[in-house]
């Protein structure tokens, strides 16, 4: 691996461990996009050039990758609290992934069986409840959760059949 930042002295060779232990840390979590990143070591007020070289060291070590990234945050989404592929995207825009990464990603998933799989486990809560307040909380619950009227329509022929 070719070091792109050849000038650095023994001085800021501590700071880039200093620092790249700061960014592990962050990383601990959870997994983070390169946009995430970015800004939290900007948070630290660390140099700029500083910043380039950890982002870089990531990369190269793979504990950073937008794809990766997108393809884990979809399928985490996906398996435990479902939104609608906009809403998906929209987060995801949100922490600095671009579109191109994820669009093709997010085409494997139908919004319908998301939305059904997303109201899947409120059903049972809310059978007892009178059919008019039951279609609300059904519609609300999948509105709140990016998906749209038409979807939320379908579902709800699906749950009363």
């Amino acid at each position: 691996m070719n070091n792109p930042y050849p000038d650095t002295g023994p001085g800021e060779d501590k700071e880039f461990k200093r620092s790249l232990n700061t960014a592990y840390k962050f990383l601990s979590y959870q997994p983070r996009s390169v946009f995430e990143m970015t800004g939290y070591l900007e948070k630290k007020k660390l140099d700029q050039r500083l910043i380039d070289r950890i982002i870089h060291h990531l990369k190269d070590s793979r504990y950073l990758d937008d794809h990766d990234f997108a393809e884990r945050y979809i399928r985490s989404r996906v398996d435990r609290s479902p939104k609608s592929k906009f809403a998906m995207g929209y987060e995801l825009r949100q922490k600095g992934v671009n579109s191109s990464v994820f669009e093709p990603m997010l085409t494997a998933y139908d919004d319908l069986e998301l939305a059904l799989a997303a109201v899947g486990k409120k059903t049972g809560q809310w059978r007892r409840l009178a059919p008019e307040v039951y279609k609300k909380k059904v519609i609300n619950y999948l509105k709140y959760r990016g998906f749209s009227y038409t979807i939320c329509i379908q579902v709800l022929d699906r749950l009363t059949l």
